[in-house]
C-alpha cells in the first residue's frame, strides 16, 4: 500500500514546467518496473513505483485536462500583460521598476489608461488562477504584495466570473493574433481557434445570478480558511487512488489505510478519498478506484476554454465551472448510479452522471479539440490536443496510470509518450524527453514566462532552471532566456540568468 513516506518525501512534480523529481535512482526505478512486471502487473507494488505513477497522475491532471490548460493560458494572458506593460513604459521613456505590481506610474492620458489596463489583467487574472485552482497562499501572496502600497496605483479586485469571463476573450484574441502572424510567415497555427464570439461576448454581458454571486462567496470563503477538501486534496487523492488501483488489495485494506493515525499534513492525501468511499457503491477496489479517478478526471473537465464557449451558452451555471464545486456534486450525484464495472465502461458511468446533473458531457469537450486542427505550434496546447484526441478512441485512456507505465504496446507508448513528464530528475541522473524540439520549446516557453512573473514581482531576473543541469546547460538556458528577451523587446538582457 502506499507509504506516506513515498507520498511526501520521493516524488516532487511541478505543474508549470511539468517536470519532476524524484529522490531514488533510474535503476532503482527500472528495477521496480520489472519485479513488478514479473509479478503479472497486478498486486502490491514496490515503492519506487508507487511513486512515479503518483507524479505521473498529476502530469495527467496538469497537461491533458481543460483545467490545466485553461491555468496554462491564464499564464500566457499574465505573461502578454507584463510585456505590455515593460513596453508601454519604454515607449514613455521610464524604466520599469523593481515589484512593477505596486510601482506602476500614475500617467494620464491614453498611455496611463493603457497600462493600467494591463496591470489590471494581470493582477485580477492572478486571483482568479488561485480562486479556480483553490489555492490559498497564492491569494494571500497577492494581498500581503500589495499590502502597503499606493491605493491609487493598484487596479481594483474584480468578481472571480467578471474575469473568468474576460479572460475568455483575451485567450481568443491572443490565439488568433498569434495565428495571423504565423500565417503571414506561412507556419502553422498557434493554437486551435474557430471561438464563438457571440458565446463570449454574450457571457461578458450577461449579469451573474445571485446563485452564482453566492457560489463564488462560499468557495472563497472555504479557500481562504483552509478547505481539506480543495483542489490540492482532489488531485492527491485520485493520484493516490492510481497507486491502489491495480494493488491487489480489497476495499477493507483502503479503508484500514485511511484510517490508520496519521501525521496531519498527510490528511491532503486521504479527505477526499474518504467521502468518495462514501459516495461510491463499490463493491470491490478496483470498481470504486477507477470510478474514484473518473469522478476526479470529470472535476476537472469542466468546458473552462474559449474553444468552449459554443458549449456554455450566455448564462452558464457557476456550479460547472469550479472544480471543488464540481466535485461535491459528482459526490452526489455518484451515490445514485452504478459504479464502473471496468475501464470500458466509463462512457457508460460519465454519461449517468451527466444525465443526472444535466451537465456538458466530456466527450464534448474532447469532440471541441477534435474537431479542429490536431497539429499546433504551442507546445502544451499539442500535449492537450493529442491527449483529446487519445480520448475520441478510448474515454478512459488515461485513467489506468499503472497500465500506461507498464504497456509497451504501440497504443501505450503513445500514451506514455503524450503525458509524460518534459524533464525527469532521478537522483543520480536527469533524463530529458527524447523530443528535443518540445523539449527545447516547453522550457524556453516556462523560462520566458517566470522571467516575466519575476518583473512584476520584483524577484529580479535569477530564473531558476527547471530541472537540474550542470553549468554548461546552466549557461545555455541563460542565452536561449536572453535571446528569447531581446527578440521580445528588441533589447538586450545582460541580467537575465538562469540559476
Amino acid at each position: 500500500m502506499p507509504g506516506d513516506a513515498a507520498v511526501v518525501e520521493q516524488g516532487l512534480f511541478h505543474g508549470e514546467s511539468l517536470c519532476v523529481r524524484f529522490a531514488f535512482t533510474h535503476a532503482d526505478f527500472v528495477s521496480a518496473v520489472k519485479r513488478y512486471s514479473d509479478a503479472g502487473g497486478n498486486g502490491p507494488m514496490p515503492e519506487d513505483l508507487r511513486t512515479y505513477v503518483h507524479e505521473l497522475t498529476h502530469s495527467v491532471q496538469h497537461a491533458t485536462t481543460p483545467y490545466g490548460m485553461f491555468l496554462h493560458y491564464c499564464r500566457m494572458v499574465q505573461t502578454e500583460a507584463a510585456i505590455a506593460l515593460v513596453k508601454g513604459l519604454w515607449r514613455q521613456g521610464l524604466e520599469p521598476s523593481p515589484m512593477l505590481l505596486t510601482s506602476l506610474p500614475a500617467l494620464g492620458g491614453e498611455a496611463g489608461l493603457e497600462l493600467r489596463r494591463w496591470l489590471s489583467i494581470w493582477f485580477n487574472v492572478e486571483f482568479l488562477t488561485g480562486h479556480i485552482s483553490q489555492d490559498p497562499d497564492k491569494q494571500v501572496n497577492l494581498f500581503q504584495w500589495i499590502e502597503g502600497a499606493d491605493a491609487s496605483v493598484l487596479p481594483p479586485l474584480l468578481p472571480v466570473q467578471e474575469t473568468l469571463w474576460g479572460v475568455q476573450e483575451m485567450i481568443a484574441k491572443l490565439i488568433n493574433t498569434q495565428n495571423s502572424q504565423r500565417d503571414a510567415m506561412g507556419l502553422p497555427v498557434w493554437d486551435q481557434a474557430g471561438f464563438d464570439q457571440g458565446a463570449i461576448e454574450a457571457a461578458i454581458s450577461a449579469t451573474p445570478t445571485k446563485r452564482d454571486m453566492g457560489l463564488e462567496r462560499t468557495e472563497a470563503v472555504l479557500n481562504l480558511t483552509g478547505n481539506p477538501w480543495g483542489v490540492s486534496a482532489i488531485i492527491e487523492s485520485a493520484a493516490t487512488a492510481s497507486e491502489f488501483a491495480r494493488s491487489g488489495r480489497d476495499l477493507a485494506g483502503l479503508r484500514a489505510w485511511l484510517e490508520k493515525p496519521h501525521n496531519p499534513s498527510l490528511e491532503v492525501y486521504r479527505s477526499c478519498l474518504q467521502r468518495g468511499l462514501e459516495a461510491i457503491p463499490a463493491d470491490d477496489l478496483p470498481q470504486f478506484l477507477f470510478s474514484y479517478v473518473a469522478l476526479c478526471e470529470f472535476a476537472l473537465f469542466a468546458p473552462l476554454l474559449p474553444q468552449h464557449a459554443g458549449l456554455r451558452g450566455p448564462r452558464f451555471p457557476m456550479e460547472q465551472i469550479f472544480p471543488v464545486t464540481r466535485f461535491n456534486l459528482l459526490l452526489g450525484a455518484a451515490t445514485k448510479v452504478a459504479p464502473m464495472r471496468g475501464l470500458r465502461d466509463h462512457a457508460r458511468y460519465v454519461t449517468d452522471l451527466c444525465q443526472h446533473l444535466q451537465w456538458v458531457h466530456p466527450i464534448q469537450i474532447v469532440a471541441a479539440a477534435v474537431e479542429r486542427p490536431h497539429s499546433v505550434a504551442d507546445p502544451r496546447a499539442q500535449v492537450y490536443v493529442n491527449a483529446q484526441l487519445a480520448r475520441a478512441q478510448e474515454l478512459w485512456s488515461f485513467l489506468d496510470v499503472t497500465g500506461i507505465v507498464m504497456d509497451n504496446s504501440q497504443w501505450g507508448c503513445a500514451l506514455r509518450d503524450n503525458c509524460t513528464f518534459v524533464v525527469v530528475e532521478y537522483s543520480d541522473k536527469t533524463l530529458c524527453h527524447r523530443n528535443k524540439e518540445y523539449l527545447a520549446a516547453m522550457t524556453n516557453q516556462h523560462l520566458m514566462m517566470l522571467a516575466m512573473r519575476h518583473v512584476m514581482l520584483g524577484e529580479g531576473l535569477l530564473i531558476p532552471s527547471p530541472y537540474r543541469c550542470d553549468e554548461r546547460e546552466r549557461q545555455a538556458l541563460t542565452e536561449m532566456l536572453r535571446m528569447n528577451l531581446q527578440a521580445c523587446f528588441g533589447r538586450q538582457f545582460p541580467m537575465a540568468e538562469v540559476v
